[in-house]
């Protein structure tokens, strides 16, 4: 009887909070919009971790980067965030600015708290 196994493969590694931090620097630069870029955001990553991390694929570290936003902000400023908090207040700001260079605006109506998302392609001011 062939018997499956659940979970993660044995020798599997979180992300540690240095990991983290520096996956959301390598977006930061880069503002990842497509795989393409999320292919040159992994090469970034793994030409600047420490010998010690794991080598990460994209599809890894966009998954991480999207878990990472997707968590609530954390309260308080940045400054005074506790190490394990900062990826996601940096992630979250950096998700802002990647959204910002793809033209997507999210807006909310306070009185329903009902997201709305438009997409802008290629307008001006002057125009």
């Amino acid at each position: 009887m062939l018997r499956l196994q659940r979970g993660r493969r044995a020798g599997y590694h979180n992300y540690s909070v240095k990991e983290q931090m520096l996956l959301c620097t390598v977006a930061a630069e880069r503002k990842p919009l497509g795989r393409d870029m999320w292919e040159e955001v992994a090469l970034e990553y793994n030409s600047r971790k420490a010998r010690s991390w794991l080598e990460r694929d994209f599809d890894s570290l966009r998954r991480k980067f999207r878990n990472l936003y997707g968590k609530p902000k954390p309260t308080g400023n940045n400054d005074g965030l506790p190490p394990k908090l900062r990826p996601i207040a940096l992630a979250l700001e950096v998700q802002h600015a990647i959204e910002m260079r793809g033209g997507l605006i999210l807006l909310t109506t306070a009185s329903t708290e009902a997201k709305t998302t438009l997409t802008c392609y290629g307008t001006s001011p002057t125009s």
